[in-house]
């Protein structure tokens, strides 16, 4: 039977109660599972909460925000983003890991397929997200050899990847990012500077398929408070849980 290995990178911001419930929520699930995070300078430090819910804590002093406006963020905030994941990702040592946020909660453990490789949310609504250009699937292809599974994003909060495809590929990546990403954001396709789609980039880069994982509830429109208790018995994760902000 196919068991990895799961752990979790969360990068915190100033939520300290939802991201509390969060790690809180893996901790019941998965006692001794590694946990990462990184915190972007905000006014809470998290180095307490992490010590106490066995965390490994980066604390930055450079503070990037949450991607916003019509292009998110840019290159420089972005490579930011990357190269903290990559710092944390790197003390994880297990099989995959999922892109924790301080609004996923754990329900279940979580199962992994043994052929994925990048696993987000399920597509709800018809043109959740631009579509990609042919043009942009091609530069893709150009550089992976593999044309993207979709021309769609969807790896949001929760979603899983493949470690050693991410800690393998990520030096060549962010060259290639640091080299192209203003033309692309500028000219190409503008959402590059949202973290799901840059994740989801990422991957494709690597050849990767995107895969929907349908275990992954997206509480998307906004349900508050949540009501777990409405669940199908399929899900393990819920992703948008803003009852504690």
């Amino acid at each position: 039977m196919f068991e990895p290995t799961i752990g979790f990178y969360n990068p915190a911001s100033i939520y300290p109660y939802a991201t509390e419930a969060s790690i809180a929520s893996v901790r019941l699930v998965y006692p001794n599972a590694p946990i990462s995070m990184s915190c972007d300078n905000s006014k809470y430090d998290y180095s307490d909460l992490c010590q106490r819910f066995g965390v490994k804590y980066f604390h930055y002093y450079e503070t990037i925000g949450y991607p916003s406006g019509a292009l998110g963020y840019t290159k420089k905030n972005m490579l930011t983003w990357l190269d903290r994941a990559f710092v944390s990702v790197s003390q994880l040592g297990t099989d995959y890991f999922s892109m924790w946020e301080d609004d996923c909660i754990l329900v279940k453990k979580i199962t992994i397929e043994p052929d994925w490789i990048m696993a987000g949310h399920c597509f709800l609504f018809e043109d959740q997200v631009p579509k990609m250009p042919d043009s942009f699937l091609k530069l893709i292809e150009d550089f992976s050899g593999v044309r993207p599974s979709t021309n769609l994003y969807n790896c949001g909060g929760g979603s899983l990847f493949h470690t050693k495809t991410f800690l393998d590929n990520y030096q060549r990546i962010r060259q290639y990012w640091h080299t192209n990403f203003d033309r692309i954001q500028r000219e190409i396709y503008s959402a590059v500077g949202f973290i799901d789609c840059f994740i989801t980039l990422f991957f494709y880069m690597c050849g990767a398929k995107l895969v929907e994982n349908h275990r992954i509830h997206n509480n998307y429109p906004l349900q508050k408070p949540f009501d777990f208790a409405k669940l199908s018995n399929d899900i393990e994760i819920v992703h948008y849980v803003k009852d504690l902000y």
